[in-house]
């Protein structure tokens, strides 16, 4: 099993991204985010950079607990081991950091 999660955040320069991505890994501390590429400009969205982690354990249970974080804007998709989520930002809430803008959860076998 694989769990990980891509977010999409407004930062507008490396130096800003570095921050960003350090405070989504301390959001997610107790999963024990391991980088699995720099982030970097979203190439169809420039304005956004992407980060991406793996999450450990990769379980539905460390899926469900990411999901409960933030209580609205989950589209949810798949069923089982194969489970993947995307989170819009909703008027009033945040995820991981205020300057996410969307972000996509991933438990694939």
């Amino acid at each position: 099993m694989n769990l990980f999660i891509r977010a999409y955040a407004s930062c507008g320069s490396l130096e800003n991204a570095k921050e960003i991505s350090d405070a989504i890994r301390l959001v997610l501390f107790q999963f024990d985010p391991v980088d699995f590429s720099e982030p970097k400009p979203y190439w169809k969205m420039p304005e956004l950079f992407e980060f991406s982690f793996n999450l450990s354990p990769a379980s539905e249970t460390s899926f469900l607990e990411v999901i409960k974080s933030c209580g609205a804007g989950w589209l949810h998709l798949g069923n089982g081991q194969d489970r993947s989520s995307v989170w819009n930002r909703v008027e009033g809430y945040s995820f991981l950091t205020p300057s996410v803008a969307w972000a996509e959860l991933a438990l694939i076998p």
